[in-house]
């Protein structure tokens, strides 16, 4: 089994006096990358062989300048363009709240140009910060999107490795899904959405309960990130159905979501 990886980083405020450039990226290859993601044990285990691309780790920063967006993305794109034919999923870590020069969301462009590459079939299953500004036209480009769900991200290794187990269990399922989504209409910043708050603990323990229903891989809230303006902000509930006849029930759990993070 082949799987592709990689990942880019980039929380964009644009209310700081200085944009992103390439050289304040953190750029990963190779066995880096695999670390990254922290699924270097379940890797070894499952005898996979991993096609590593870029892991571009911009971090907390101004707005994106375009020139390192673009050579970022098309690394990416090269790579999948010279393995998309061999490899049976793709891997990566799309943290949901870049702004890019002249792009918008970065993370939107990146995911939407992959898909172009590999048609509609191939799995393609991301992790992302909750942090980030989703849409329905960032989800229908996945098989399996999920966040961590903890602020501090306590729980960032333990999210990565959840979704690489539910790519995996995809892999032999061969199901075609596509997660649910819909857009909730709150705007916070990341201070008051810490998980050891309320309404965030018991928010997280409601996204807890959907996720142990048999008919679903995965269920999320994306807060969303307010330091830039983009028609790509605000807050989303995901949840990716178990297998295609569960589609209805997924849809049903984000309205269920929905209703409880507003109420």
């Amino acid at each position: 089994m082949k799987i592709l990886v990689g990942g880019f980083v980039a929380e964009s405020n644009e209310h700081v006096n200085h944009n992103t450039r390439l050289e304040d990226f953190t750029l990963k290859y190779g066995s880096d990358i695999i670390e990254s993601l922290y699924i270097t044990d379940l890797v070894k285990e499952n005898d996979i062989e991993i096609i590593p691309a870029l892991y571009a780790d911009g971090r907390g920063g101004g707005v994106v300048k375009k020139d390192a967006f673009e050579y970022i993305q098309q690394t990416m794109l090269d790579y999948i363009q010279k393995h998309y034919r061999e490899i049976d999923a793709i891997f990566m870590f799309i943290h949901g709240a870049s702004h890019v020069e002249g792009f918008g969301s970065g993370d939107h462009e990146l995911i939407k140009n992959i898909r172009e590459i590999t048609g509609k079939h191939l799995p393609i299953a991301i992790v992302s910060d909750p942090h980030g500004n989703i849409t329905e036209d960032f989800t229908k480009h996945t098989s399996i999107h999920r966040t961590f769900r903890h602020s501090p991200h306590t729980d960032r290794p333990e999210a990565h490795q959840i979704v690489f187990k539910l790519l995996l269990e995809l892999l032999n399922k061969r199901q075609n899904i596509i997660p649910a989504i819909k857009k909730i209409p709150v705007m916070v910043g990341g201070e008051r959405s810490v998980s050891t708050d309320e309404p965030m603990v018991s928010i997280n323990q409601f996204l807890d309960e959907i996720e142990a229903d048999e008919r679903v891989m995965a269920a999320s809230l994306f807060i969303g990130y307010v330091r830039h303006d983009s028609d790509k902000c605000g807050a989303a509930a995901v949840v990716v159905p178990a297998t295609e006849k569960d589609q209805d029930f997924a849809e049903e759990c984000v309205s269920r979501i929905y209703d409880y993070v507003l109420s």
